[in-house]
C-alpha cells in the first residue's frame, strides 16, 4: 500500500508525506491513496508507469535543469497586471513581450500557482531592455540591488 501524497501535522509542523507499507509477498491487494490498484510504480502512481520510459536520443545535451532565475523577477498577479496594462513602450512594443506566466512542473502536475515574471531573455541587450520602461525599472529596484549589493 502507498499514499502519494498526505498532509502531516504534529506539533506545529506542517508538512506533506509519502507513505509506503511492504508486506512479504503474501498480499494481492495493492492500495494507493486508498483505492484498489493492480500495480504501484515507482513515482508511487498507478497505470501507466512512466518512469519506465528512455530518455529521448534527440533531447540529450539540449538542457539540463529548465529555466534558471539569476535574481527575483517574480512578479505578484497585481503587478503583473499592471505592467501588462501600461501603455505601449518606446519600442512600439508591448510589456507582454517581457511580462509572461512563470509555469513549472507543479503548475502542470498540480493547479496553476498563478505566478508571473520579467524575462528579456539571454541576448536582449540592458539598451533594448530599457525601452520596456515600467518592466526595466521593476527589475532596477527590485533585482539590480540584490545582484549589485553596496559594498
Amino acid at each position: 500500500m502507498a499514499w502519494s501524497d498526505r498532509p502531516w501535522v504534529l506539533d506545529g509542523a506542517d508538512v506533506r508525506v509519502s507513505i509506503v507499507g511492504f508486506d512479504r509477498g503474501i498480499e494481492d491487494a495493492r492500495l494507493l491513496d486508498g483505492a484498489n490498484v493492480t500495480a504501484i510504480n515507482a513515482d508511487l502512481s498507478a497505470g501507466l508507469d512512466l518512469t519506465l520510459t528512455p530518455r529521448l536520443r534527440a533531447n540529450l545535451r539540449i538542457s539540463f535543469m529548465g529555466s534558471t532565475k539569476g535574481g527575483d523577477f517574480d512578479l505578484d498577479p497585481g503587478d503583473a497586471e499592471r505592467l501588462l496594462k501600461a501603455p505601449v513602450n518606446p519600442n512600439g512594443r508591448p510589456n507582454s513581450d517581457v511580462v509572461a506566466p512563470w509555469i513549472n512542473g507543479l503548475d502542470i502536475t498540480r493547479r496553476p500557482r498563478g505566478k508571473w515574471i520579467i524575462d528579456f531573455g539571454v541576448d536582449t541587450t540592458e539598451a533594448a531592455a530599457a525601452l520596456y520602461e515600467q518592466p526595466f525599472e521593476y527589475v532596477r529596484s527590485h533585482v539590480y540591488p540584490e545582484r549589485h549589493p553596496a559594498r
